[in-house]
């Protein structure tokens, strides 16, 4: 058996850059979502986006921040 014909079995995850960590975080913020909305903790985070850095508040029920800038298809900020 060649290489390439081991690797072509080998099992990939269909979406190899959702950790555990990444699903359990979007599951908090969806539930917090439904269950009534984000609530301000006080607590601020810096994320870059393409339009350039953003502060963004961080929810006391889930500890996720919030209100990210809407990008479009071509990465520019609406």
């Amino acid at each position: 058996m060649t290489s390439n014909a081991t690797k072509s079995h080998a099992y990939r995850h269909p979406y190899p850059g959702l950790t555990a960590l990444n699903l359990a975080t979007s599951a908090a913020y969806t539930r917090c979502v439904t269950s009534g909305g984000h609530v301000d903790s006080g607590d601020t985070v810096t994320r870059t986006f393409p339009g350039g850095e953003r502060t963004l508040p961080v929810c006391a029920r889930c500890g996720c921040p919030y209100q990210f800038p809407r990008v479009t298809w071509n990465g520019v900020a609406r």
